[in-house]
This record gives structure tokens, sequence and C-alpha cells, in this order.
């Protein structure tokens, strides 16, 4: 009975077409310019807040309250000598607090980077930076650095270039908020300019790894990865025929294997008419398997041709489950070009719906990315990402454009209005490092960890296996923009999950949590404290009931009722049974007296 309701719900909302709202006005409110910069939950109260570095030159943070919108507060004032390129929020020193790594310009094409420790109690960092440093001198980078963690101690980790070498940061004394630099081994290869590093679970094995995206002498991109922290790496060369400009990696298991699959953007021309995206399985390392994922981005409506905005902020396409289907979708900014005059029209962000492929070109890869041109934003777009504004597990559109103004950029929110009764299932991994001892006796939660693997296995209502991988923060540098959680959409698939196993970074033996018939549209929060001992960790669960998992509760409270019921009745006849039977003995009894 209660697979049929499932299935007629299905048949009814499957067909539903996912709408946008613009809700700008009632999220933002007054407020203006500003670029987006990092997420991250600044004040632990498990909403994801957003980083943005104004025109004047400072950080503020737009604190989330889904009923009133954000709220705008100083997060971190600016220099009047240096401009801000980037920040990464994470929590370096270990104390439950968000700290902030700030990219300063520093000349043409070099950088200066430091810490700016976040202050116990308060939704702000320090004043006084700490400085990234090379025996005592101030770092020259070439690059923005990236986190990951070299020595899995789930201290946060930072990788760059100079001029010469490759620099690895550690924190040396989390207390005292020092950092040493270790020179590594760099091989024949320079990190490509703006790079697209990774750090997840490429090797299928619960720990992460880390990619490194670097270019040769010829320019073509080689990845080295470095797998199961070995020393040396395994290189993937980009050997791609045609292409003339390579965008910026990015890593989401596209096709429910649990295998996260590398994903890059190419353009076969230098005007980026002719777009294409390309994919390596990740599941067949030390093989050069490149598979074409998309057709021309083409739009027949009004047979114009789009391509990648190769703009200042590089080519990026951001991985999310739009529609809910368990499937990885990706938005991207195309620009569409003149044909006649080889000239800029617009920009726009699109979504790329991750579908099921039957034609030539992607038969080996079987998915590709498909363009809903009807998923338009606005105009002048020169960012664009996912965020979760209600904290619903739907994801939204969350987009920058330029107003040509000295102000520069301003917000703009797109609220999915998703029909389909789907279910959703986020997770999010603490670094472990304190519980209920955090300083200013803060939630263990609100800070960004990159590296944790999470993966599950399940039955969907169609009686198949369904699986899907995802690497929490796994890329950090040059606005990456990833949510500090992983976010999985379930389709509709109402039943209780199997099994979810949750791992942190680890080169010894696995460091993993696996929970068991978890219920779907809930927000996990994994707190892995002690690290050692994961049968200790702790899992808090939020739910937030859909009207799929309303049915499997009302189920399920049917079942327990009818159950109840039928137990009462036997309870009852054998009680008339044993006073019928006691009343025979008496009659009985007497009888024979007599």
């Amino acid at each position: 009975m209660y697979r049929l309701l499932v299935l007629i719900l299905s048949v009814l909302t499957i067909k539903s077409q996912i709408a946008v709202k613009d809700v700008t006005k009632k999220a933002f409110g007054n407020i203006e310019s500003a670029t987006i910069a990092a997420f991250g939950d600044i004040n632990a109260d498990r909403f994801t807040d957003i980083l943005v570095i104004t025109s004047e030159g400072r950080i503020d943070v737009l604190l989330s309250n889904k009923k009133e919108g954000f709220s705008r507060s100083t997060f971190l004032k600016g220099s009047s000598t240096s401009e801000i390129y980037g920040i990464i929020p994470t929590d370096f020193n270990g104390d439950g607090q968000m700290d902030v790594l700030v990219t300063y310009k520093a000349g043409k094409k070099l950088f200066n980077a430091g810490v700016h420790f976040g202050i116990p109690g308060e939704t702000s960092v320090e004043p006084h930076i700490h400085w990234l440093t090379v025996d005592s001198n101030l770092a020259d980078l070439k690059d923005e650095p990236f986190l990951f963690d070299v020595n899995f101690d789930m201290y946060p980790d930072l990788l760059a270039e100079t001029k010469n070498d490759r620099i690895i940061w550690k924190i040396d004394k989390p207390l005292n908020n020092n950092f040493t630099a270790t020179i590594k081994n760099r091989t024949e290869h320079r990190l490509i300019v703006p790079h697209s590093s990774a750090f997840l679970d490429l090797g299928h094995d619960s720990s992460a790894d880390y990619v490194l995206t670097t270019v040769n002498k010829d320019d073509i991109p080689v990845f080295e990865y470095y797998l199961s922290g070995k020393e040396e790496p395994q290189e993937i060369t980009a050997d791609i025929k045609g292409a003339k400009v390579y965008g910026q990696s990015s890593f989401t298991d596209l096709n429910q294997n649990t295998f996260a699959n590398h994903i890059l953007p190419v353009c076969m021309d230098y005007e980026c008419k002719d777009s294409q995206i390309w994919v390596y399985l990740n599941e067949t390392i030390g093989k050069q398997k490149w598979f074409r994922a998309s057709e021309p981005f083409y739009n027949k409506h009004n047979k114009a041709t789009w391509g990648f905005n190769n703009n200042k902020y590089g080519i990026k396409l951001r991985m999310g489950d739009f529609d809910s289907d368990g499937y990885q979708d990706a938005l991207v900014v195309l620009k569409r070009v003149d044909e006649n005059e080889s000239q800029y029209v617009e920009s726009r962000a699109f979504i790329l719906y991750n579908r099921k492929c039957s034609k030539a070109f992607c038969q080996k890869l079987e998915r590709y990315f498909d363009v809903d041109w009807s998923s338009g934003t606005s105009e002048n777009v020169t960012l664009a990402t996912f965020f979760d504004y209600q904290e619903d597990g739907k994801l939204d559109i969350l987009v920058q454009t330029d107003t040509g103004l000295k102000n520069g950029s301003r917000l703009k929110l797109y609220e999915s209005k998703l029909d389909a009764d789907v279910c959703f299932m986020k997770v999010l991994v603490t670094n472990g490092l304190c519980y209920k001892n955090c300083a200013n006796d803060r939630p263990p939660y609100g800070v960004n960890v990159p590296g944790p693997a999470i993966r599950y296995d399940t039955v969907n209502i169609n009686n198949r296996r369904q699986k899907s991988f995802g690497g929490q923060l796994s890329q950090s540098a040059h606005r990456a923009l990833q949510l500090p959680y992983v976010h999985f959409g379930l389709g509709q698939t109402p039943n209780f999950l199997d099994k979810l196993v949750v791992s942190i970074p680890s080169n010894l033996k696995r460091k993993e949590k696996v929970l068991t018939t978890v219920i779907p549209n809930s927000r996990i929060i994994i707190i892995p404290y002690p690290l050692d001992k994961p049968s200790s960790w702790t899992d808090k669960l939020f739910v937030n009931p859909g009207i799929k998992v309303l049915i499997t509760g009302g189920s399920l409270l049917g079942t327990c009722i009818f159950v109840a019921i039928i137990v009462g009745l036997l309870h009852w006849k054998e009680r008339s049974d044993d006073k019928k039977e006691k009343r025979q003995d008496a009659h009985k009894f007497h009888f024979d007296a007599m």
C-alpha cells in the first residue's frame, strides 16, 4: 500500500518544472555592492553565511536568517595600501573559531597572504595578520594558496608556489598561531594560474588525496595526483585534441558509482565560441580516458551560439544537484557572441542538467550535461554558484552581476521553486579538535573543514541500488565557492538510507563512522571527537520533513497502530478464554462436590 502511494505521487510530480523566483530584495534588502568571496557558518547557528569583499576594500559577513534575510556586519577592515584578492575561511588553530586566510595583491603577478585569527564570541577576526613567510621573509606567491591536510591531523595546511619553489605551511604550535614553511619537492611543471587544485578521496579508499593542477612547457595542463600520502604523483595530461583554452577543474560523482570524476571545461577556439565539457574517469587512474560530456551550446529557439565566459574569475563549473534527482548538475556562466561581428552581447548563468546519454559522443560516459535555456538568470553575470537560502535542501542560485559603476558588483538570489517532493541529505563534518571544550563554549560546527569523504548506499523506490560520493570542501582557492557541507539529492526516495559512511583524512587505518537507517530530508552533523575513536564520534540529526517523509512516518505509524490493535484483540481474546475456562473449572468443582 505504501509503495503504491509513493508511485502515484511520483507520477504526479515527476513532470514538474523547476522554476526560480528572484528574492534578492527579500534576502539582501539594502545590501548592494559586494563581491562573493566564500561561505561559512560564522556564528555557529547552523545557517550558512556569505563572506563578501566590498568596493571599499573590506570583508563583510552577510549573516543568514532565513525568515528575515541577511544582516550585514564588518568581518575585517580593509587596508588602504593592499588590495584584497581572495579569502578562505577555516579553523587553522583548532579552537572552534572561524579564522580567515586573506590573499593580497603585491604586484602585477605576485601575491602575499596571511591569516587573521577569529575572536572568541565575535563574528569578526583580529586585525593583526600572521603573514606566510619563507625564511622569515614575506612569501611572494605566484598564486593563491589552497587548503589541504598534508599530515592528517585535521589542522588545515596550505600549499602555494613562489618563483622557485612549492611551499607547504603547517601551523606549528596552534596555541601560538605560528606557521612553519617547508619546501616541497617540485616537479618540472608549474602550477596553472589560476589553479584549481583539490583535496578529496580520489583513490576510493575513504582517505583524502590531493591533485595539483599544473601546466607543462607546451602550456597543456598536467594533473598531478598524489594518492594515499605518496610523495611521487601520477600524472594525467589533458590531451584533448584541438583545445585552445582550458578552464578550472571540478570534481564530482557524475554517474552514481561513488568515484570522484575529474571535469574540465575547454574552448576549442580562443574566443570560446566552441565550448565543451570533458570528463576523466578516475576509476581508471593511469589510463588516458577523457570523454566529451556536452553538445554545442546552441540555443535553437533564438538561433544563438553561447560559450564559456572567460572573465577574470576564469571558467568554472560549480557542481550541485539542482533538480535533486540523485545526479550532480552544473551551474556555469555563458556568454552570447554576435555571429556576424564576433562581439560580446550578454552573459547569463545557466543550469546544465546531468542527463542519461544515448548519443554516440558520450555512450562510454553514459551521462552528459544538457543546457536548460529557460534557466538563464539576469544579464551581465560574472560569477554564479549554488546556495541553499532557506536551508530546505533545495539548491538556489546566487549570482554576481557587473554594474559597470565604481561600486563594482551586485548580488542577486534566485530561489528554487522545485515542485516535485524530492528528498535530500546534507552532511557536515567538523574538525573534531574540540567538542564540549571549544573556546567561549562555542558549538563545534561553525568551521570549514577540507577533506572528509561521505558516501551513501540505499535502495530507491524502483528497488534499485542508489549510491553516491561527496567530498567536503574539496577546493578552496580562486573563489571555488563550495558550500561548507556535502549536499545529496536523493530523488523520489523517501525510504531510510541503508548506509551512510563518513570518513576523515588518514594515512594509516581508516577513520570512519557508519550510520544505518538514516532518515532522508535531514541535516547531519558529524563531530569526529576524539579523532582516533570513530565509535565515539557524535552525530546530530536535524530533520526537515517533506510529504514523502510524512507518508513514510504515517505508514510506519499506521503499521504500528494496526499491530497494536491485533495484539490488543489477541490479548482480549486470550483473557476471555481464560475467564471462560476458569468458570468451567469452577462449575466442574462444584458439581463434583455435590
